[in-house]
């Protein structure tokens, strides 16, 4: 009984940790605008595939677990898949969703991944949607950028960069400006 609720707690840790930002940050909320001007968008050879916006949070030092997060618009006439993602900085990536059932935010693995309906697009992020890193290697830091290659049904293993960002991130790119 006691290892059950033990691992319950755990589950509602990272469920809470992967949709809500920390508070634990410090900086002045400023991006760094040329970090962004190169949005890591690709297409051409990806089947009208474009993948951008793509993000992660610093993590700290104890946590072996990470999100990803990005936008893939689908500029072809089918529909695609992301199936699979692999990283080198973690042990496993998985494609993931969250979502609340009977007031339990929930977890789970998505065995046959997200579609990317044509001429359309899909915004993997916290709280819903998103690329589980798994048994982290090292912290995520902030400014560092992680190589990561998805996988699409059609479009094949596209590679992608993702930026790492504060702590309390809640977007790619993210500003707050005091006016």
């Amino acid at each position: 009984m006691k290892n059950k609720i033990s691992k319950m707690l755990m589950a509602t840790s990272l469920c809470l940790f992967l949709s809500s930002p920390i508070v634990l940050a410090s900086g002045d909320g400023h991006s760094d605008h040329k970090a962004h001007e190169h949005d890591n968008a690709q297409d051409e050879k990806n089947a009208g595939l474009i993948v951008k916006q793509a993000w992660t949070r610093a993590t700290v030092k104890s946590a072996n677990v990470g999100g990803g997060y990005l936008v893939v618009e689908n500029n072809g006439q089918e529909a695609d898949r992301l199936i699979a993602a692999t990283v080198d900085f973690a042990e496993r990536a998985e494609i993931h969703e969250m979502k609340l059932v009977d007031d339990v935010m929930q977890m789970r693995p998505l065995p046959d991944g997200i579609e990317i309906p044509a001429g359309g697009f899909v915004a993997l992020k916290p709280g819903a949607e998103h690329v589980m890193f798994m048994g982290l290697k090292e912290p995520l830091k902030e400014g560092d950028v992680l190589d990561v290659i998805l996988t699409f049904e059609k479009a094949g293993d596209v590679p992608v960069k993702f930026k790492v960002n504060k702590l309390a991130a809640k977007g790619h790119g993210e500003h707050q400006h005091n006016h």
